[in-house]
């Protein structure tokens, strides 16, 4: 069983850490991220043991411009392998790839494939025999993979309306591959008193906010052709406010450079959900890296190679990217909500701050498989 947390700030700012009662399965069928690394993994070890092998090094993992998680994939992949081989950077043979957004013959729909091969480390060569690649067909693998800002759900469930033909399984999985389409191809985001969202009727918002000794200033927002940016300094702190204005509970999975914002819980289930809870109709604030209910880490802008993500040995292509994903939640003995039915040239990380009183309650939660919405701001020095 694992175990979630959410948030109630001195402000009155309504987030929870709660107790994962159950999380919906993903279809057996569908391509994850983590089924896509896992299959990527067992050929690298099948590889490696053909060719008498004990160890290798882990490359880059390259995708489109301004997309998020090459590190993610790269980090999901050490974690993986050195439970079975030494992770080495001067290991002879070194797996690396990447990733882009291609159609899938088979469905007729966008997919994000993940290439990966094998080369000799000392010369580049790519090694005879080992060339993979995999898959990425769900929601919530695509948005991390490439950072997107989309809601897939308020305007599609507008369009469905209960007992039409439109409302039917089929044409509704349709709907939301053509809204999440849409949003990778022409990016676009919705801005309400410096909150981003991907529409103006989407529920679910995302909002930075610069700490100044006990003040909060919210972070303009920049349009950089269609993303959402704001300018961070060096030694600034920042918090993160998470808007829930829908009728219902959700779960929030939030990076930071690639790192979830739980990753340093001294509850390591806590740590592997990764998830934060934000009652239906409130807002929750999280000041920074949680370390336990009653303390956390702020988010502190730093150079490069002091920040969490560089320390982590974690590639430096996500710095500068905060993205949220948004699930429902329910409590137990209630049914599952509706939604969960239908089924840059960046030269600053975020770093560890100064060590914040932060208390936090616990509830209990059903979370789903099914992302709603996807909100994602990138930060950099902009030059002069």
């Amino acid at each position: 069983m694992a175990r979630t947390w959410t948030r109630l700030s001195r402000t009155g700012l309504g987030l929870m850490l709660a107790w994962c009662l159950a999380m919906i399965p993903a279809s057996a069928s569908a391509g994850t991220l983590s089924s896509s690394i896992d299959e990527i993994t067992s050929k690298v070890l099948d590889y490696l043991e053909s060719k008498d092998e004990r160890s290798v090094g882990i490359g880059r993992f390259d995708g489109p411009a301004g997309s998020s998680a090459g590190v993610l994939i790269r980090n999901a992949l050490t974690e993986r392998l050195s439970e079975k081989v030494e992770v080495d950077e001067f290991a002879r043979m070194q797996v690396r790839g990447d990733f882009s957004l291609t159609d899938d013959d088979a469905t007729n729909v966008k997919v994000v494939a993940i290439r990966a091969e094998i080369i000799n480390a000392n010369s580049g060569e790519t090694l005879v025999g080992f060339r993979r690649r995999s898959k990425v067909d769900d929601f919530e693998g695509i948005a991390t993979l490439l950072g997107v800002t989309a809601d897939v759900t308020t305007e599609v469930a507008a369009d469905t309306p209960p007992g039409s033909d439109d409302a039917q399984p089929v044409s509704v999985q349709k709907k939301r591959n053509d809204v999440l389409e849409a949003s990778i191809q022409e990016p676009t985001f919705d801005v309400q008193d410096s909150t981003v969202g991907a529409t103006a009727k989407s529920p679910y918002r995302l909002e930075v906010l610069i700490r100044s000794g006990s003040e909060l200033t919210p972070a303009p927002i920049i349009d950089r052709n269609g993303r959402a940016v704001i300018d961070l300094k060096e030694g600034q702190e920042y918090v993160v406010r998470l808007h829930n204005q829908s009728d219902i509970d959700v779960g929030v999975k939030l990076t930071i450079d690639g790192v979830n914002s739980l990753e340093f819980s001294e509850n390591k289930d806590l740590g592997a959900l990764g998830m934060w809870l934000v009652p239906a109709g409130s807002t929750g604030q999280i000041d920074g890296w949680f370390q336990n209910t009653s303390q956390s880490f702020a988010f502190l802008v730093t150079d490069l190679p002091d920040s969490v993500a560089a320390r982590l040995q974690r590639d430096t292509e996500t710095i500068g990217t905060i993205t949220a994903l948004f699930f429902p939640a329910w409590e137990e003995g209630e049914d599952p909500p509706a939604e969960e039915l239908t089924k840059s040239a960046r030269n600053l990380g975020t770093g560890k701050g100064d060590l914040l009183e932060t208390p936090y309650q616990t509830a209990k939660r059903h979370f789903g498989n099914t992302l709603l919405a996807s909100v994602s701001i990138r930060y950099f020095k902009p030059s002069p």
